[in-house]
């Protein structure tokens, strides 16, 4: 990381991220690795990738609570696209620190902190506050990294200690920081269905593109047994979608009636248990997406839809 001003090359560069500074600081009320006094981060500073700016930023006084981490990796999402570029509906802080997801090392405790260790290897929750299914209020989505509260792309950052959780041995860093949005969407459309019935074995999942919570979607819905359909403008793209276990694979663009094509594909022509639709907003804005859905869905099917934004 350097001072000035970056284009979207450099921001999509920012994975592993480490420490310019040389000076260190402990307080009495912690357990710590001796972080700097300050540190470098990405702040956005008006509208547009050219707008994102590095500054250094003093190292926060950590609450009895909070945990100091110094971020390892940072995985992008199409929604920091959009808070960068000015793109998103829902209101962000001035001056807001971008990307929801991240992972890293714990270096600094608060004084009542007794879950985490100093070395532990953390990745953060997308809101803060929200540690259960049903516990969703106003006050918890003011707490959405990167929106709401300033986000991941920073050397460092302190975390409330119940919004950490640790990071299973056999992922890396970087693997880990894909988990919060992508991972968490894909197991939240699956894990979740009519009547409140998770994906099971035998159920058909009709899966649209490629992108990280499809391919998420894929994965999850393979390991549960289920048959899967996977569409894609893309050849290329379809072909990993099958070495990941795609039972079948569609390209939209040379199959434009992909609906009749995707029912006849399932067992007896009964049409697909569950769709996993990430177009969002542009799926309701261009509907050729929602009318091909309809015919290849079963009675009861459910429509799993990511909306990036809407006025």
């Amino acid at each position: 990381m350097h001072a000035g001003r970056g284009g979207f090359e450099e921001y999509l560069a920012v994975r592993n991220l480490s420490s310019h500074s040389t000076l260190s600081t402990t307080t009495p009320t912690t357990t710590t690795m001796s972080p700097p006094s300050s540190f470098k981060q990405y702040e956005v500073q008006g509208a547009g990738i050219e707008s994102l700016t590095v500054v250094d930023a003093p190292l926060p006084a950590l609450k009895a609570n909070e945990v100091l981490v110094k971020i390892k990796a940072v995985s992008l999402q199409y929604r920091d696209l959009m808070v960068v570029s000015g793109g998103y509906r829902t209101p962000v802080l001035p001056n807001i620190v971008p990307c929801s997801d991240g992972a890293g090392q714990v270096v600094s405790l608060g004084a009542e902190v007794k879950r985490w260790k100093v070395g532990d290897r953390v990745v953060s929750n997308f809101f803060l506050d929200h540690l259960d299914a049903e516990g969703m209020t106003p006050e918890i989505a003011q707490t959405a990294l990167g929106g709401a509260a300033h986000g991941v792309l920073a050397e460092y950052r302190a975390f409330p200690a119940h919004s950490l959780l640790e990071i299973p041995a056999h992922l890396s860093y970087e693997e880990a920081s894909t988990l919060p949005c992508a991972a968490l969407t894909a197991y939240t459309a699956l894990s979740s269905g009519p009547h409140g019935h998770p994906l099971k074995a035998g159920d058909t999942v009709l899966i649209q593109g490629t992108g990280g919570v499809s391919i998420f979607a894929l994965q999850f819905a393979v390991a549960s047994g289920a048959s899967t359909i996977v569409l894609s403008s893309s050849d290329e793209k379809l072909a990993l979608a099958a070495k990941l276990g795609a039972r079948h694979v569609v390209n939209y663009n040379t199959t434009p009636e992909w609906g009749k094509e995707a029912r006849a594909m399932t067992p007896g022509g009964r049409g697909v248990d569950r769709v996993v639709d990430v177009v969002g907003n542009e799926m309701i804005e261009h509907p050729s997406s929602a009318h091909e859905s309809m015919p290849c869905r079963r009675t009861g099917t459910s429509v799993k839809l990511r909306v990036h934004s809407l006025s």
